[in-house]
């Protein structure tokens, strides 16, 4: 009983402790929250279900998976404020990009996130702050306190200049500029102090960009990167359209504050359109193998993100700007977009909302765009 006791008044203590620190619990819907963390509360997020604020997010992929794509659309997703059936933000906000490596393919991934999402070029311009490499190389190493005050600044001066505040940082990639091997826990150590203290002095999310190993099926580096982020994936190309954020052989799918996102992990679909890169169909669940096996996926949901994905392509190719709801059906059985007979509920649900996701808007029975 003393121990009981003991224990609970510890308890108490903590959570006033907590309310002190971190104010009143956060008040958004549950349904884009998680669950509660170690502390009885609910985090904010960037974005929902990947980027907490105040925290870490690392997503490692080989090169040529398409992690700055990835996190283009992320970012857009943050920028616009989306409430999309996976994917949420609770505010919309500017993100800043360090980009030491090659500023092409973001401009080009954020160009095409910007366009399927319908991101105005000036809201654009006002909410993405990308810092090239033409000034990083002027920055302390990512280990040393110098580069958490200069992030810092960097966050401020934008909160100041800017319409909306800095909700994320995204940083491609995370490993150049270190003062030695990624390998080294002496390495990553200061590295991910310096982010914490960064995430959680200025409350925004940081979202990390890992390289894989030589064989590809794990992240490269210390197991400080896994173990200081409180979300962490491994990117890994199925068949030839498809995409998951999944487990790595060693580093684990990760989610401190919702562990049922690691049975689950995120797919999605890629493809290009009029020359740019266009993420689609986010969903929790496993892309099907095979390219044979991505057009006619065998499980629900996947089942219905290929529908409404070969939907808005033929109807975009074709000029259509409005189709009903039983149209579009009848167009899948005709087209073999679906094998099903019959368009059950649940399906329908998840094909309205995979078709909000690719720009269309619903109402009385009819999308338009």
């Amino acid at each position: 009983m003393r121990k009981q006791k003991f224990f609970d008044e510890l308890g108490a203590e903590l959570d006033a402790h907590n309310e002190l620190v971190s104010g009143p619990p956060q008040t958004y819907s549950r349904s884009y929250l998680g669950s509660r963390n170690e502390w009885g509360r609910e985090p904010e997020y960037a974005l929902w279900p990947l980027m907490p604020i105040a925290d870490i997010c690392s997503i490692a992929a080989a090169s040529g998976t398409g992690k700055t794509t990835l996190k283009a659309n992320l970012a857009v997703r943050i920028m616009v404020g989306a409430r999309e059936q996976v994917l949420k933000a609770p505010k919309a906000g500017s993100v800043i990009f360090l980009l030491p490596e090659a500023p092409q393919v973001f401009f080009k991934a954020i160009d095409g996130a910007a366009h399927a999402i319908g991101l105005t070029d000036r809201d654009l311009e006002e909410r993405c702050i990308p810092i090239l490499w033409a000034d990083l190389c002027d920055w302390p190493s990512p280990e040393k306190p110098a580069y958490a005050e200069k992030l810092k600044a960097e966050i401020a001066r934008a909160n100041s200049e800017r319409p909306l505040p800095v909700r994320a940082v995204f940083i491609d990639s995370t490993f150049l500029g270190l003062p030695d091997s990624e390998n080294e826990s002496r390495v990553a150590t200061p590295v991910m102090r310096q982010q914490l203290d960064i995430a959680q002095g200025c409350k925004v999310a940081i979202c990390n960009a890992l390289h894989m190993d030589k064989g590809g099926n794990d992240s490269r580096g210390s197991q400080v990167w896994h173990d200081r982020s409180a979300v962490f994936g491994t990117l890994k190309k199925v068949g030839d359209t498809g995409r998951d954020l999944a487990h790595g052989v060693k580093h684990k799918l990760k989610h401190r504050y919702w562990p049922e996102f690691e049975k689950k992990g995120l797919c999605y679909g890629y493809r290009e359109e009029n020359g740019l890169p266009f993420l689609h169909s986010f969903d929790f669940s496993k892309w099907p193998k095979g390219s044979k096996d991505t057009e006619k996926p065998a499980n629900g949901p996947v089942r219905s993100n290929a529908i409404a994905a070969k939907a808005n392509a033929y109807y975009r190719e074709a000029g259509v700007n409005s189709v009903t709801l039983d149209d579009l059906w009848s167009d899948a059985k005709t087209k073999r977009w679906s094998k099903a007979k019959t368009l059950h509920d649940e399906q329908e649900a998840r094909i309205i909302a995979n078709m909000s996701e690719l720009g269309w808007t619903y109402e009385g029975d009819t999308f338009s765009r």
